[in-house]
């Protein structure tokens, strides 16, 4: 990702479940992505789905409610050749949180 100028955009609406991601450049052939959401202390909480490319060019998928704290944000293709990531907080479960994903 670092070698291409990756980057992205990521919000999660608590109340809703939905997160949508912009990326600075087309995916090409791609689709779909890989989400991952880890938890900083509690791997039984770590979720993972997938983002999906609409006809009009966003990425957008549903994950279900997280509980609070410090959560690593990662997304890749499928095959792995590439990786953003981020870190959000969330306080409480009416939160929308927005982090910019970067190379790593």
């Amino acid at each position: 990702a670092e070698a291409k100028g990756l980057r992205g955009d990521f919000s999660l609406v608590m109340g809703t479940g939905t997160v949508q991601l912009t990326l600075n450049q087309d995916l090409g052939t791609a689709r779909q992505l890989k989400l991952s959401l880890i938890h900083s202390t509690r791997a039984s909480e770590d979720r993972a789905g997938l983002l999906t490319l609409d006809m009009q060019g966003n990425l957008s998928g549903l994950v279900k409610p997280l509980i609070p704290g410090r959560w690593l944000v990662i997304v890749e293709p499928p095959d792995g050749e590439w990786r953003l990531s981020g870190e959000v907080r969330i306080a409480g479960p009416s939160d929308t949180v927005q982090v910019a994903l970067v190379p790593g």
